[in-house]
């Protein structure tokens, strides 16, 4: 419903934000037919039901069937107009301020320039229609500053708000202008930074501030400052952001640093003349801990073929894809490898409405991950394993207790090996005779509107193994082996003996297939698992095998590379292991390769205004997967973790504070961190059941519109709220909406795994043995 909130941006610019309209999820319910229902498609082949002698939805539209039996109907959504306006915002002269206390404003003044930014905060899709409630945020340049401690009156005539009062008290107002993380820092921590900046919208552009303002660090509790500084410039409206030569944020932007402050307390930021910060945050403790936990966290909520439920979670989910529930899959002869869910460009949805049969049904298989917001597992998921398990390589004595409140927490296994062991077990599950790995399961079709995964009617049909989800099983469930000895001799040895089958199918299937043989991806996925396979069984025949496949014989080479390799993992597993293993020449240049890669990366983060990472090719564009949601910090540490050096640690702190707040809408991408968090992620169970989101789901986050000129949301918000995607700035070019994959979707791999890894290594980073070194 409409609520209104003022506070200032600069000392003669106003900020009116006005939030409008409410969305009511629509929900799934028995459906009890009726004599006079008539069941019709729309035109995406849905079916729906009319009811003469419905009161609830237009022309008798009563829902959408939904379920294996058509015996659930989903609601649709409902939408509360508040018919709220904005035409009064194009003409200044409806606008006016009032203050008896202020001369400047005594006889009433009325802006020299209005601005509108608006975004939707939520979408209600109804019987063919498409409806939003909204943040409009009005601007206001005035002829003269505000004076503190004074109060005015701001009539908006035309709009229906009637007068609203605002008293200037930069110190007691918070104003979204400054952008600061939501879960703070470890006193130790570098990167301790607070961000100031505005961007009016397309038509007030960006707000320039005068370079050191002063700004305060205030004791929350006391309302004491404790530390004073001045902004700097951080970026320019019109400077390159990455390597591509683009700007991203369409303003400038300033920074306040006060990483040299360690006193323990929880603070907000106060900007001299503008406000405070929108949140507080705390310097004490370990905050990564419980980044880190509610992030893993989210691999449980995305488990599939189980129930989430309390203890577990208070996000509760009833256990869908079971065997225990008669559900079967279907053997298919698509490799993931083929498709373009894979490295392929087979349309999966073509080949399976096609090709699909039930005459190889399989069933007693459990496991493995959901995919966004759809019931996809696939063998890239393996990441999150690997990231798991690093992490327990890495810092052991602070993983071997850390609990994650799993069903398996009670068991003789760290709960980090629990989850990556449910991750990679499902694989295991799908490994044929003769040692292939199917690279996971994929249903016909998308969910159908209103479905969930525990009444989805679609059937799920299971990829044929092949060499490359096969190579990226055999290094996970090797390093998984690696990691079980000492813990579970007989579990090391299951995965032990299924990596070596899945390798030597692999092996098998490239001798024969020449095309496979020459893809990059492929023996670069190859090269990890020999490598793999070499650790845990010191067998020369995979060290032979990496030495072949490996780039770093040459003392030149780059562990990524277009089209040519990308051996990140393997440069770092190779850099840190035992000398008596390893070729020193090789592991020289393979360390050297990836301490140039995290200059590149730390470089990089450098330059833009807001300090985030690239995790990935430089020049790769801010899409999807490579966009800022998650946080990309796993090379940075990784380079810290091999050098000690303070500035690879800087960069990793720096650049995960955009994800988790210090960002223009001062949101935390990650459900469940922060007091904002997105609330509405493309999870179609939450969605449906009408619950909060499950913690630890980091969406894509802020869209390249330049990247989706077509993208269908952005013409509908164009045509229905008047936002031109195009000429939003990326980082202001995020909206909360559930339907909108481009924005709100993720993955495990892409944007779970990298957020997870950077917050468990920040999170146990004590834990690094003393004079630890790696040099050369």
């Amino acid at each position: 419903m409409l609520q209104t909130k003022v506070y200032a941006v600069r000392s003669d610019v106003l900020a009116l934000q006005v939030d409008v309209n409410q969305v009511i999820p629509g929900q799934q319910i028995p459906y009890f037919a009726d004599a006079s229902d008539q069941i019709l498609n729309d035109r995406y082949g849905r079916s729906y039901v009319m009811r003469s002698s419905s009161s609830n939805g237009t022309d008798g539209f009563l829902g959408y069937l939904v379920g294996k039996n058509n015996d659930l109907i989903f609601t649709t959504d409902t939408f509360v107009n508040d018919n709220f306006g904005v035409s009064w915002s194009e003409s200044q002269e409806n606008v006016r301020i009032f203050s008896p206390g202020d001369g400047n404003f005594a006889d009433g003044q009325t802006p020299t320039q209005v601005f509108r930014k608006t975004k939707p905060t939520d979408a209600a899709s109804g019987f063919y229609s498409l409806d939003f409630s909204l943040d409009h945020t009005f601007y206001f340049q005035l002829s003269q500053s505000l004076q503190p401690g004074q109060t005015y009156e701001i009539t908006t005539n035309g709009s229906g708000l009637g007068t609203l009062n605002f008293t200037y008290s930069p110190s007691q107002v918070a104003s979204e202008a400054i952008h600061v993380s939501q879960t703070g820092w470890r006193p130790d921590d570098p990167g301790k930074v607070a961000y100031l900046s505005t961007w009016m919208g397309e038509q007030g552009g960006g707000l320039s501030y005068e370079e050191g303002m002063r700004y305060w660090l205030v004791d929350n509790a006391s309302n004491t400052p404790v530390y004073e500084g001045r902004t700097v410039l951080s970026g320019r409206k019109d400077a390159s952001e990455d390597y591509r030569g683009r700007n991203y944020t369409g303003t400038d932007v300033y920074q306040m640093n006060f990483s040299s402050f360690k006193q323990a307390g929880t603070y907000y930021i106060e900007v001299e003349g503008i406000g405070r910060s929108p949140t507080s945050f705390a310097i004490e403790g370990n905050p990564w801990q419980n980044n880190f936990y509610t992030s893993a966290r989210g691999l449980y909520h995305q488990r599939a073929g189980i129930g989430i439920e309390a203890p577990y979670s208070d996000y509760t989910r009833p256990r869908a894809f079971s065997p225990d529930d008669g559900f079967v899959m279907y053997q298919s002869d698509l490799r993931l490898l083929d498709g373009d869910m894979g490295l392929g460009d087979v349309n999966v949805f073509e080949y399976f409405a096609n090709n699909g049969n039930s005459d190889r049904p399989m069933t007693g298989i459990v496991g493995g991950y959901f995919d966004a917001g759809d019931w996809d597992r696939r063998i890239q998921h393996v990441d999150a394993s690997r990231n798991l398990l690093e992490l327990y390589e890495l810092f052991p004595d602070y993983y071997r207790n850390f609990s994650l409140n799993i069903p398996e927490s009670n068991n003789n296994l760290p709960d980090v090996i629990d989850e990556a062991i449910w991750g990679l077990d499902f694989y295991r599950q799908l490994q044929t005779e003769d040692g292939g790995i199917r690279g996971g399961v994929h249903p016909l079709n998308d969910p159908k509107y209103g479905e969930t995964s525990w009444t989805d009617s679609y059937p799920m049909y299971v990829y044929a193994p092949d060499p490359w989800s096969s190579y990226i099983y055999a290094s996970g469930a090797a390093q998984l082996a690696f990691n079980l000895e000492g813990l579970d001799a007989g579990l090391a040895n299951t995965y032990r003996e299924s990596a070596i089958r899945a390798f030597d199918y692999a092996e098998r299937e490239l001798a024969r297939n020449e095309k496979d043989a020459s893809m990059f991806e492929i023996q670069d996925k190859r090269n990890l698992a020999a490598l793999e396979l070499y650790r845990l069984t010191q067998d020369q025949r995979f060290n032979q095998v990496f030495l072949e496949t490996t780039g770093f014989s040459d003392s030149s080479a780059v562990i990524k590379e277009n089209n040519v390799r990308d051996q990140r993992d393997a440069a770092f597993l190779y850099a840190r292991m035992p000398r008596d293993l390893v070729d020193t020449r090789v592991q020289r240049n393979a360390r050297n390769a990836f301490l140039e890669k995290a200059n590149e990366t730390m470089g990089q983060g450098s330059v833009n205004s807001f300090k985030w990472l690239k995790d990935d090719n430089q020049y790769f564009p801010l899409s999807t997967g490579n966009s800022l949601g998650s946080v990309k910090g796993q090379t940075v540490l990784r380079a810290y973790y091999l050098t000690q050096d303070g500035d690879y640690l800087n960069s990793a702190v720096l650049g995960t504070q955009f994800s988790l707040g210090a960002n223009p809408d001062n949101l935390s991408y990650t459900t469940g961190i922060g007091t904002r968090a997105i609330e509405n992620p493309f999870v179609v169970d939450q969605r449906v059941s009408g619950q909060k989101a499950p913690p630890g789901i980091t969406v894509y986050g802020p869209k390249d519109a330049q990247l989706a000129p077509d993208y269908w949301l952005f013409d509908e918000l164009r045509k229905l709220v008047g936002i031109e995607a195009q000429a939003t700035p990326l980082v202001e070019n995020f909206y909360d909406l559930h339907i909108s994959p481009l924005t709100n979707e993720f993955t495990i791999h892409e944007s779970i795994a990298p957020t997870m890894y950077t917050w468990g290594f920040l999170a146990a980073r004590e834990a690094l043995p003393a004079n630890m070194t790696f040099d050369f």
